[in-house]
Protein backbone atom coordinates (compact mmCIF):
# COMPACT_ATOMS: atom_id res chain seq x y z
CA UNK A 1 0.00 0.00 0.00
CA UNK A 2 1.25 3.47 -0.92
CA UNK A 3 -0.07 6.84 0.19
CA UNK A 4 -0.32 10.28 -1.34
CA UNK A 5 -2.31 13.33 -0.39
CA UNK A 6 -4.62 15.71 -2.17
CA UNK A 7 -5.33 19.32 -1.42
CA UNK A 8 -7.74 21.99 -2.55
CA UNK A 9 -8.15 25.70 -1.92
CA UNK A 10 -9.39 28.76 -3.78
CA UNK A 11 -6.45 28.52 -6.21
CA UNK A 12 -7.20 24.97 -7.39
CA UNK A 13 -9.97 23.41 -9.43
CA UNK A 14 -10.95 20.40 -7.42
CA UNK A 15 -8.41 18.18 -5.69
CA UNK A 16 -4.72 18.40 -6.64
CA UNK A 17 -2.29 15.54 -5.99
CA UNK A 18 0.72 15.95 -3.74
CA UNK A 19 3.41 13.43 -2.89
CA UNK A 20 4.74 12.83 0.60
CA UNK A 21 8.18 12.29 -0.97
CA UNK A 22 8.37 16.05 -1.54
CA UNK A 23 8.46 16.45 2.26
CA UNK A 24 10.83 13.48 2.79
CA UNK A 25 7.98 11.43 4.25
CA UNK A 26 7.18 7.81 3.37
CA UNK A 27 4.13 6.57 5.30
CA UNK A 28 3.41 2.84 5.15
CA UNK A 29 0.30 2.56 7.34
CA UNK A 30 -2.94 4.56 7.58
CA UNK A 31 -1.83 6.02 10.93
CA UNK A 32 1.53 7.08 9.51
CA UNK A 33 -0.22 8.61 6.50
CA UNK A 34 -2.46 10.70 8.75
CA UNK A 35 0.54 11.80 10.82
CA UNK A 36 2.42 12.73 7.61
CA UNK A 37 -0.63 14.64 6.35
CA UNK A 38 -0.69 16.68 9.56
CA UNK A 39 2.99 17.50 9.03
CA UNK A 40 2.31 18.65 5.46
CA UNK A 41 -0.69 20.73 6.58
CA UNK A 42 1.51 22.73 8.96
CA UNK A 43 3.23 24.33 5.96
CA UNK A 44 0.00 25.39 4.22
CA UNK A 45 -2.45 28.17 4.98
CA UNK A 46 -5.69 27.47 6.80
CA UNK A 47 -7.82 27.93 3.67
CA UNK A 48 -6.43 24.64 2.28
CA UNK A 49 -8.16 21.28 2.76
CA UNK A 50 -6.19 18.01 2.72
CA UNK A 51 -7.04 14.32 2.51
CA UNK A 52 -5.01 11.10 2.32
CA UNK A 53 -5.25 8.87 -0.75
CA UNK A 54 -4.55 5.14 -0.38
CA UNK A 55 -3.05 3.49 -3.46
CA UNK A 56 -3.14 -0.31 -3.44
CA UNK A 57 -0.69 -2.58 -5.26
CA UNK A 58 -2.98 -2.74 -8.31
CA UNK A 59 -3.03 1.08 -8.54
CA UNK A 60 -6.58 1.55 -7.27
CA UNK A 61 -6.88 4.86 -5.44
CA UNK A 62 -9.20 5.45 -2.50
CA UNK A 63 -9.49 8.96 -1.02
CA UNK A 64 -9.76 8.99 2.74
CA UNK A 65 -12.86 10.37 4.41
CA UNK A 66 -11.10 12.48 7.04
CA UNK A 67 -10.05 15.99 6.12
CA UNK A 68 -7.44 18.25 7.65
CA UNK A 69 -7.04 22.01 7.25
CA UNK A 70 -3.76 23.81 6.73
CA UNK A 71 -2.56 25.32 9.99
CA UNK A 72 -0.03 27.99 9.04
CA UNK A 73 -2.55 30.81 9.20
CA UNK A 74 -3.58 33.24 6.47
CA UNK A 75 -1.10 34.71 4.03
CA UNK A 76 -0.24 38.37 4.62
CA UNK A 77 -2.14 40.80 2.44
CA UNK A 78 -0.23 43.33 0.33
CA UNK A 79 -1.00 46.95 1.11
CA UNK A 80 -2.11 47.50 -2.49
CA UNK A 81 -4.74 44.72 -2.08
CA UNK A 82 -6.40 46.29 0.94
Amino acid sequence: MKYAYEYQNRHTRGWTRGEFDDFSLAPTTPDEALFALEAVARSWTNDTDFRVVEIDDAGKETPGSSRIKGTRGPMPVDKKDR
